[in-house]
């Protein structure tokens, strides 16, 4: 993968121009806030995150393919992990986690956007460390306060990501918390504010930066 990481014309994806363009200019022009396109105009389709994962590559190795693409390398690696430890923790059984991880790690489309500088592993890196932290509160009468942290977190850093495809997510699963007919989990467990307050400032930090520099 690391290797393949680097090849431009064999992974070369349309979309990534625009995270590393921007990503270049951020390291140029020491403005790490606000994402421009090559033209100059800032580029608000999608929230800050991902360019920010292409930056500290920038600056440990240089501006080349491999830099921009290691941390979303990394991403892909660790959601397989994050798989196998989310199975066992449900199942007990290594089997089953290990399987989980390996048809994750396999999967075509893990491949490919784990070794491209695009916001999907990324996505689905945080979804599945936020689908973990539910799933444990979903599971243990009294759920560390570490599993809230990794829901309400995981949800915030993909809503950094990605958007309104994370809030839905979210949303859905407090609905599922709260409404499914097998083991429902009251709004008074399901919540903890000070996770919760963290989450919905990293969650619209950034959206709220923008709006006061650029209205």
């Amino acid at each position: 993968w690391t290797s393949a990481g680097a090849l431009q014309f064999v992974f070369f994806y349309p979309d990534e121009m625009h995270y590393t363009d921007a990503a270049l200019q951020m390291v140029q022009n020491h403005d790490y806030l606000t994402p421009y396109k090559a033209d100059g105009t800032p580029r608000f389709l999608k929230p800050i995150l991902t360019y920010w994962l292409v930056v500290p590559g920038y600056q440990l190795f240089g501006i080349i393919y491999f830099s921009s693409r290691i941390f979303f390398w990394l991403a892909g690696g660790f959601l397989a992990a994050f798989v196998y430890w989310m199975s066992f923790s449900i199942s007990k059984d290594r089997r089953i986690a290990l399987l989980g991880a390996m048809l994750t790690a396999s999967n075509p489309l893990v491949m490919m956007s784990a070794t491209r500088s695009i916001p999907d592993i990324i996505l689905a890196f945080f979804l599945t460390l936020s689908a973990w932290g539910f799933i444990a509160i979903l599971n243990h009468e009294k759920p560390e306060k570490l599993y809230y942290w990794m829901a309400y977190l995981g949800a915030a850093f993909a809503f950094a990501t990605k958007g309104l495809p994370a809030a839905a997510y979210a949303g859905f699963s407090f609905l599922y918390l709260w409404f499914n007919p097998w083991s429902r989990i009251s709004f008074r467990k399901s919540i903890r504010m000070f996770p919760a307050t963290v989450a919905v400032f990293v969650a619209f930090g950034w959206f709220a930066a923008m709006y006061v520099l650029h209205g």
